[in-house]
């Protein structure tokens, strides 16, 4: 089993930017800290390089790392994962299109910190993984963010089931960068 970084093809698609900057608060504040959230206004967005396809995993450039996935993935991803992440709408007015925000339930401590080759400040912070080494909680979660030294980072990982299932649905705008293999 392998465990892969879930990005997005920013080269081949476009992608949103938050139409009130002040919006980017609210995803920070609300979204990946394992909570589901019941008070949510949609947030407005308004597309980026309308000369590219959006696809169905488009970038939020003034969001940071949030994961928007369009209609289509949002069916395909709930039919299989609807327990470890939860969707939020967002306003988009063009072409009848729906896009939402992927708000990541599943937030696990998994890393091998023995085994990961760590980026370690002032002898005493974890600031990055250089190379990631996870232990067997990572097998049981098909999507998730990790605690590295009790703090929740940015980065949504997946296992094998949930990078196939996006690929053989034919979702476009997805980028999968593989972090650790657990038969190597």
């Amino acid at each position: 089993m392998k465990i892969w970084r879930v990005d997005k093809n920013v080269d081949d698609y476009s992608g949103f930017y938050l139409k009130n900057e002040d919006d980017k608060n609210i995803l920070e504040e609300k979204l990946d800290k394992g909570d589901l959230v019941s008070n949510w206004n949609e947030l407005e967005v308004e597309v980026h390089e309308a000369d590219k396809p959006i696809g169905d995993c488009p970038h939020l450039w003034s969001g940071g790392y949030s994961l928007i996935v369009s209609e289509r993935g949002k069916e395909i991803i709930s039919n299989n994962y609807k327990n470890y992440i939860q969707f939020l709408s967002l306003n988009y007015s063009q072409e009848n299109q729906k896009f939402y925000v992927l708000n990541n339930l599943n937030i696990i401590d998994c890393v091998d910190y023995n085994k990961s080759e760590l980026e370690i400040l002032m002898n005493k912070y974890i600031v990055d993984v250089k190379k990631y080494v996870f232990n067997e909680n990572a097998k049981k979660a098909p999507i998730f963010k990790i605690y590295l030294d009790g703090v929740i980072k940015i980065s949504t990982f997946v296992n094998n089931d949930f990078k196939n299932l996006i690929e053989d649905s034919g979702l476009e705008g997805f980028k999968f960068t593989e972090v650790f293999d657990f038969e190597a």
